[in-house]
C-alpha cells in the first residue's frame, strides 16, 4: 500500500474560533479548544485504501461535517461541541472529496457531495436528500466548485466534468444537468 507515502494528515483542520476539528482518517476526528486541550474524539470507520484518506471536516452552523467514504462509506454530522453523531448518509462510494456547502441565490443552503455514479445535494442540519444527478462512474477527488447555482463537479480516470444546476427535488439528471464533457481532472479541483 502506498499509504505510508502518504499518511493520514492531509485533510485540512478547520476552526470555529472556539476550537480546531482534524481529520485523520482510521484515527478518527478529533477537536481540540485552542488551548490544546483535547476536547473529543470520533471514529469514522476501520478501513483504508492505498492513499490513505483526504476529505477535510467543515462546519456548518454546530455541525462538524466529515466525508469518511474512504473509511465507511458514509458522510457524518457530528456536534461540535460533544463528537456525537447527528445524522448519518451511508453508501458514499469512492470519493475522497471534501463535501461542499453551497449557498443559493434565494438564501438556502445545499450541501453537495460528488461520489461514484452520483453527485448529490443534502440539507446541511438534517441530510436529509435534496436531489440527485447522475455523475462520474469512477472515484472522485476533486472538490465541487460552485457559482451562481451551478454546481462544477469533476474527477474520475477518464478526466470528466459535470454541470448541474443547484436548488432542484428528487432526480435531477434530466432536468438540472447542464451538460458533461470528457475534459477535467482526476485529482485537482478546479478555482
Amino acid at each position: 500500500q502506498r499509504v505510508a507515502e502518504h499518511g493520514y494528515a492531509t485533510p485540512t483542520p478547520c476552526s470555529d474560533g472556539e476550537a480546531v476539528y482534524a481529520y485523520f482518517g482510521v484515527s478518527g476526528l478529533v477537536a481540540y479548544s485552542l488551548d490544546g486541550e483535547l476536547l473529543w474524539t470520533a471514529q469514522t470507520g476501520t478501513r483504508t485504501a492505498g492513499f490513505g484518506c483526504a476529505a477535510s471536516p467543515i462546519l456548518y452552523d454546530e455541525l462538524v461535517i466529515q466525508n469518511a467514504s474512504i473509511e465507511a462509506q458514509t458522510l457524518f454530522a457530528f456536534d461540535k461541541r460533544t463528537g456525537k453523531v447527528v445524522w448519518k448518509v451511508e453508501e458514499i462510494r469512492s470519493p475522497w472529496t471534501t463535501p461542499t456547502l453551497v449557498k443559493l441565490p434565494d438564501g438556502r443552503t445545499e450541501l453537495i457531495i460528488n461520489y461514484k455514479d452520483w453527485i448529490v445535494a443534502l440539507e446541511p442540519l438534517t441530510g436529509q436528500q435534496l436531489w440527485k444527478c447522475s455523475g462520474i462512474d469512477d472515484y472522485v477527488v476533486p472538490c465541487v466548485v460552485a457559482h451562481d447555482g451551478i454546481a462544477y463537479c469533476l474527477g474520475g480516470r477518464q478526466n470528466r466534468a459535470i454541470a448541474v444546476r443547484c436548488g432542484g427535488r428528487g432526480d435531477v439528471t434530466d432536468t438540472h444537468k447542464l451538460w458533461q464533457v470528457t475534459i477535467g481532472a482526476n485529482v485537482t479541483s478546479p478555482s
